[in-house]
């Protein structure tokens, strides 16, 4: 006998997350409709879900459990980001923008920047790790990973954000640290390279501003360009009309010297 039964709890849990909420949908990805059966009839049977709906549900899980990530193009503009990237983030006066490299902290700027073009240029994932980032007014360790998408989406860069506590440890990269880091020599070291960071990051929002301060000059000269276009354009129509009035002119010559020839043939006869 057939025992009735409603949506599965999963079901439930998915529609419910995709009424509630709105959450990053890649194109062509949805659910199998179903038959619109009241649920107190329908027979037993396993939850029929297509490939793509799957896909979709693998995805946001992927996507729920994932460290924070961004996707980026070439010129480094975002094109996706997660859920929880946003707080990596942050706007600032000016003109809006979706540059990665413009939105993240300037403490971490120089690095990422060092990675993603890194990482465009040889095409291998890089690894940036123990950045020191406030995280809701707390001290945090950021590491980076820069991965190119490869033949998924060539030109396309990943970018994953691991936020974790300064005494929390990393495979293969805390543990030496720990053990060097009372060496007077290591501690000179870090002091030196902390300020070449901060040098580079100078240099680096430096460069930004030349660059800024280069494009606004190039609008102008774009801007006198076109006006001194519009200014020759004008002399051009302008010749064309002294062209035009002079012969004219020329004309009118030839006509005022035939009538002078026939007034002397007139005054020879008399």
């Amino acid at each position: 006998m057939h025992v009735p039964t409603g949506p599965s709890a999963l079901m439930r849990a998915i529609e419910l997350q995709e009424s509630g909420e709105e959450s990053p949908v890649v194109h062509g990805w949805r659910f199998a409709e179903r038959p619109s059966t009241p649920s107190s009839i329908i027979a037993p049977g396993p939850l029929q879900l297509d490939r793509s709906a799957l896909a979709e549900v693998h995805f946001k899980l992927l996507e729920r459990l994932a460290p924070p990530s961004v996707i980026v193009n070439r010129e480094h503009e975002i094109v996706h980001l997660s859920d929880s990237a946003g707080r990596f983030l942050t706007l600032t006066g000016g003109e809006p923008t979706s540059n990665l490299l413009r939105l993240v902290d300037p403490i971490v700027r120089s690095e990422l920047r060092s990675a993603l073009s890194r990482c465009g240029e040889a095409n291998l994932p890089v690894t940036v790790i123990d950045l020191p980032i406030q995280v809701d007014g707390q001290s945090r360790l950021l590491d980076i990973r820069v991965s190119p998408a490869t033949e998924i989406a060539p030109g396309f860069l990943l970018v994953i954000f691991d936020v974790r506590e300064p005494g929390a440890n990393v495979t293969g990269h805390d543990a030496p640290r720990a053990t060097l880091r009372d060496v007077p020599i290591v501690q000179q070291l870090e002091r030196e390279l902390d300020q070449v960071k901060a040098h580079l990051r100078d240099t680096g929002e430096q460069y930004e501003a030349s660059t800024e301060e280069m494009k606004a000059t190039n609008e102008e000269l774009q801007a006198m360009n076109e006006e001194l276009r519009s200014a020759t354009e004008e002399l051009e129509t302008s010749r064309e009309e002294l062209q035009s009035i002079n012969e004219e002119l020329t004309t009118v010559n030839g006509e005022l010297k035939a009538k002078v020839d026939e007034l002397a043939t007139a005054n020879s006869d008399l």
